[in-house]
């Protein structure tokens, strides 16, 4: 029972994969124009719009990826130019860093500004933190 199982997920395992290689196959050729969608079947055409999903969802992970990275760089720019003297300069920074480990520009203005405040000393530094995450959005 237990070959026939994995029996039966390699087979379709290996079918998904030929489905998907026909359909990144297909894909070009409509972007190169030798192949139209009309000359697809069914089966082919869905295999297609599946490459064409996950290509788009790559894009925009790259998309939300620069996003958070601007606005984490924003918000330490921004956290730096309101410190007085040296006083939170490491804040910012510290800041900085937890920004870019979030997935999301909004979680990362949010975990900016904790541990900004986090690592302040004083009034100003706090200020600062606020400032830069202000920044952020």
């Amino acid at each position: 029972m237990k070959k026939l199982l994995i029996l039966l997920f390699l087979f379709f395992s290996i079918q998904v994969m030929a489905d998907y290689k026909r359909g990144i196959e297909n894909y070009q050729l409509i972007l190169q124009g030798t192949k139209q969608i009309n000359d697809l079947s069914q089966e082919e055409l869905m295999e297609v719009i599946y490459v064409q999903q996950v290509l788009n969802k790559s894009s925009s992970s790259d998309d939300e990826e620069e996003e958070l990275e601007n606005a984490c760089d924003d918000a330490l720019s921004k956290c730096k130019r309101y410190c007085v003297a040296d006083d939170c300069y490491y804040a910012c920074k510290k800041g900085h860093s937890y920004c870019l480990d979030e997935s999301n520009a909004d979680d990362g203005c949010y975990e900016f500004k904790r541990r900004c405040e986090r690592y302040c000393e004083t009034p100003n530094c706090i200020d600062s933190c606020y400032q830069g995450k202000r920044s952020c959005y």
